[in-house]
């Protein structure tokens, strides 16, 4: 299941590059910059969330157990 995880983060990742990107295009383009902060904006908000998976996992969860093993609790 985790491959999938990853596969959906590096989705969201590449996503917001492309948002990136189109929002350059069009502050470089238009003559208006302020079109292209709703594409930047949706770029941050892709990668954020795209990565935020990453951050919070690390090698020893194990999504089977309830927590970090730890002093057994009575």
């Amino acid at each position: 299941m985790s491959g999938s995880s990853d596969s959906t983060s590096q989705q969201h990742v590449a996503t917001g590059v492309v948002f990136f990107v189109l929002a350059a295009a069009l502050w470089l383009t238009m003559d208006n910059w302020l079109v292209g902060v709703p594409f930047a904006i949706l770029a941050v908000a892709m990668v954020f969330w795209g990565t935020r998976h990453a951050w919070r996992q690390t090698p020893d969860d194990d999504p089977g157990h309830g927590g970090p093993a730890g002093p057994e609790q009575h």
